[in-house]
Formats: structure tokens, C-alpha cells, sequence
């Protein structure tokens, strides 16, 4: 399936691999190190990250972003 430039479509297809791997999902709030969020990583479209605490690492242009984790719509326990 097509998941690009639609945030409802990324945030499906996280959501689907995290049930496929049995990861719980969790509020971001407790996310913790290593768990899998997802974040805007540009206006209007959101893309899957890292987190290490207090941001989220994602890609960008010009390497990796680091963004708060404030930021986080969702996230699952790995």
C-alpha cells in the first residue's frame, strides 16, 4: 500500500507492524528509551521515531532530528 504523504496511512501501517510484532501500545507519556513513537516530522504529516528519553529521533534532510517527546501522538512498548 501506498503510506506516503498521508499521516492517517503512516500512522495506520506503525500501528500494524507494532500489532504484527506484539507491541503493546503505550501512552507517550510512558514511552521509554528504544520504544517506537510517532511524531510530526514535517507540517501536516507524521513518521515514525525513537525514542531516547526525552525527544524522539527520526530522520530528516539533513540527518537525524531530534524532537520532543511532548510532540509524540503515539507510541508502543518494544
Amino acid at each position: 500500500a501506498d503510506f506516503v504523504g498521508c499521516p492517517c496511512r503512516i500512522d495506520q501501517a506503525t500501528h500494524a507492524m507494532a500489532q504484527r510484532q506484539a507491541w503493546p501500545e503505550v501512552p507517550p507519556a510512558l514511552a521509554q528509551r528504544g520504544d517506537l513513537v510517532l511524531v510530526p516530522t514535517r507540517p501536516a504529516l507524521l513518521g515514525p521515531a525513537i525514542c531516547t528519553g526525552e525527544r524522539a529521533m527520526h530522520p530528516g534532510p539533513a540527518g537525524l532530528v531530534a524532537t520532543p517527546m511532548t510532540r509524540a501522538t503515539r507510541a508502543w512498548s518494544i
